[in-house]
Formats: structure tokens, sequence, C-alpha cells
């Protein structure tokens, strides 16, 4: 069975004063709903019943949410003890051995519409969402797309061949392994604080992600602005 992956190990430092106490993953969105609501009713509705999520400095308050809210699904909780001197891919790479089946890998902060969580689990291949037709994000990620898949993801890419990208992952396990096991290798030579995608662009020859199109809401939540951006959408849609 499929297992969900949440990385919920950041400080959420651009959030300000919403999450100096709180993870961006339990900030209200709409109607009382947070990103880990979002994420965790579009599992149940898959039946991805056991999930790994990285922690950081509120790991507590990330465990009294889910067990009074979704007491019927199993999280495995990895600490990242280094939180503040490195970058998610030291929190992910932390979770290489609960790694045992495929994944649907997400960031804590994310927020979507069932039907682009619906159409990324449906996909039978490896995938990743992307949308060609979003003005290029410029402090967020694009993907390359070459030959119908993706084949580098970064911030800094701008070319005619590259597009919005939303880091939500559909991955069989060997794939998953793979790129871990190449975050492995930048962490042993101390490159800690980079984004687990540069280990991802070193073999994304061999991984074969395809680029999964998506036109409905999904967005990262990262700042007061999104913030504001994600309350309109929900209450415009209301799309829980």
């Amino acid at each position: 069975m499929m297992k969900g992956v949440i990385l919920n190990s950041g400080t959420g430092s651009r959030m300000g004063e919403l999450t100096s106490h709180t993870p961006k993953g339990i900030v209200p969105i709409y109607d009382g709903l947070t990103p880990l609501d979002i994420q965790l009713k579009s599992f149940k509705k898959h039946h991805i019943t056991r999930v790994i999520m990285t922690t950081g400095p509120h790991e507590e308050k990330l465990k009294s949410f889910v067990l009074e809210n979704y007491p019927d699904i199993s999280v495995s909780y990895v600490p990242n003890p280094k939180y503040r001197e490195t970058n998610y891919i030291y929190s992910l790479f932390l979770c290489k051995n609960l790694i045992d089946d495929d994944v649907v890998l997400t960031h804590g902060d994310m927020v979507w519409e069932d039907s682009v969580f619906s159409a990324l689990i449906d996909h039978s291949g490896d995938c990743v969402l992307v949308n060609k037709e979003l003005e290029q994000p410029t402090k967020d990620f694009k993907g390359r797309v070459q030959g119908g898949r993706v084949t580098e993801i970064g911030v800094n890419i701008f070319d005619d061949d590259c597009f919005a990208l939303q880091p939500v992952y559909k991955l069989k396990k060997a794939s998953m392994r793979r790129w871990l096991d190449q975050m492995g290798v930048l962490i042993e030579r101390g490159d800690v604080q980079v984004y687990a995608e540069n280990a991802f662009n070193q073999i994304s020859g061999e991984l074969r992600i395809q680029p999964l199109h998506y036109a409905d809401v999904c967005m990262e939540v990262d700042t007061p602005e999104d913030l504001a951006l994600a309350m309109s959408l929900f209450k415009a849609k209301t799309l829980v």
C-alpha cells in the first residue's frame, strides 16, 4: 500500500508571527481548515492511512493535531534535530529506512483541490505536478520538461521549456529510494542546505518522472500573501 510523506520540519519564518509558535501545516486557511487537514483528508479519501511526517520545532503540536483530528491515520514522526542548519534534503533523507512502499511526497504547506490530488493518484507512473499555463514564478520551483518527462527542477531556471511546478510527487518505491541514495551522496559531502531536488537533478535521466499537468487550485502557502490568496480561492470555490 502507498504511504504519504509530509515534510513539516521547517520553521516557517516567512510567515512571521503566524508561525512563531505554530507550524505552517496547521495555520487555518478557510473555515478552520489547515494545509494538514486538506492533505490528510485527501490521503484518507484515497486509502492512504500510513504517513511519514518529518518534524522540526513544533513536533508536539503536530502530534496533538493528528491525534485529535485523524486518529485513524498511522503517522511515523521523524524529527530533524538539525532543522535550523539544514534544508529538507536532510529531513527527507532521515526517512530513508521507513520508505518501504510507493509514496506520495508533499511539503507541509501545500494546499490543493482534491481533483488535483485524485489525478495524481490515478496516474500510472512516477509523476510531479506541473502547470504550463501559469506565468513562470520567480521564487518558486519550475520544472524543465523535455521529451515527456521532467529533467530538472529548480528555482533559478527560466527557459522556454521550464514551467511552474508544485513539489507534490507520486513515486514508486524504487524511484524514491534511488533519489534518497543520491541525497545521501550530497549529504555525505556536506551539501545539507540545498533542496532535495538538487539530488534529483543529478539522476533525473534514471528516474523518468512525468509531468502531470494540473489546472485546478494547487499552491504553496509560504508567506502571508500566499495565505491571503489561498483564503480567497478556497472561499470562492468552497473547495473542501
